[in-house]
């Protein structure tokens, strides 16, 4: 099971994204392993997006079936936009394969 934390401040924005549990391996016939694949370079590509084309190091855990993103001190549209994109995309790979990813939402206390 693919275990995946969003953390919201508290104006709703997405500040982090914390996965664990996924393989950086697919083997052809394995649907899992495909999820964990998608999960894997869904994050990557968002991750890297930051660290090589904005310049920002959000990239706080990057392993084998491990990524952390965390966006917490940074502002804009940019960085918005590509953490929307994430959550986006890992949501529909939810709604597709819900027996692979589980999703928690945590809201920030106001």
């Amino acid at each position: 099971m693919i275990r995946i934390g969003y953390n919201y401040n508290k104006y709703g924005r997405l500040t982090k994204a914390s996965i664990e549990g996924h393989s950086e391996n697919y083997n052809e016939g394995n649907e899992h392993l495909l999820v964990c694949n998608s999960v894997t370079i869904a994050a990557t590509m968002i991750g890297l997006a930051f660290t090589e084309l904005m310049g920002i190091d959000v990239l706080k855990k990057w392993g084998k079936g491990i990524v952390e993103i965390d966006i917490e001190n940074y502002l804009g549209k940019e960085v918005n936009i590509l953490m929307k994109t994430l959550e986006i995309t890992i949501d529909k790979l939810e709604e597709k394969y819900p027996k692979h990813i589980k999703i928690n939402k945590f809201k920030a206390i106001l």
